[in-house]
């Protein structure tokens, strides 16, 4: 299969989310004077998710992320702390991180040498994924960014692809594969598009009944063989 338009997910594809919001909750929790325990930011991780999963199925909007998961993580576990100020604080903290993934730059800069076009498709805060992209070195190699409070339709709705590949000049959708980590995003999205997909799991995790990829993959390195066909 010859690809020449590769669609990549932002969050825990080309970038760490799991060490850069771990440095923003630290950040966040110290600024407003939160002492953290063992297990805090895993806690508060598992109620963001459990949002973001809702506004992926469209139960929310994504604004009631934003506003709900401090409170949501301040009530369940008696944390003494404002929460929309906390929020405020970790969504500043993040703009600043963007560590990637490993081989993340090398893959991404490859790729463009050899001809790829090469696009982010995220659901991520709009603020704060540009500003993340600014600071960040795979920036010069990509061709555009798409991102779903924008576009104003989420992965892995139908509508957020539409716009997608309206929004490339000269798409041809059989020679795009969507590259992502997330199965009920990424994936999905790219089987309600009819795009071929490629799941980047670096734990082997086991997709969904129903959700297909054509190609799976450990590591960003793996893109090589895959696209060398």
């Amino acid at each position: 299969m010859t690809y020449r338009y590769l669609l990549f997910d932002a969050d825990d594809t080309l970038f760490d989310f799991d060490q850069s919001s771990r440095r923003a909750f630290h950040i966040a929790m110290t600024e407003n004077g939160v002492t953290e325990q063992d297990g805090d930011y895993e806690r508060y991780a598992a109620i963001n998710l459990a949002l973001w999963k809702q506004f992926e199925r469209g139960e929310i909007e994504k604004q009631e992320i934003l506003t709900k998961r401090f409170r949501r993580y301040a009530e369940a576990y008696g944390i003494a702390c404002a929460p929309d100020a906390v929020n405020e604080s970790y969504k500043l903290a993040l703009c600043s991180q963007n560590i990637l993934m490993p081989s993340a730059l090398d893959v991404i800069k490859t790729l463009h040498q050899k001809g790829f076009r090469l696009f982010i498709i995220t659901n991520g805060d709009a603020n704060i994924q540009h500003r993340r992209l600014a600071g960040s070195p795979i920036t010069p190699y990509i061709e555009k960014v798409f991102i779903s409070e924008e576009i104003g339709y989420q992965k892995p709705s139908r509508e957020f692809f539409d716009a997608v590949m309206t929004g490339i000049e000269g798409f041809e959708k059989e020679k795009a594969l969507v590259i992502g980590d997330s199965e009920t995003s990424d994936i999905k999205g790219a089987n309600n598009a009819g795009i071929d997909a490629c799941y980047f799991s670096p734990m082997g995790a086991a997709l969904p009944v129903g959700i297909t990829a054509r190609y799976r993959i450990s590591a960003l390195t793996d893109l090589y063989a895959i696209l060398n066909d």
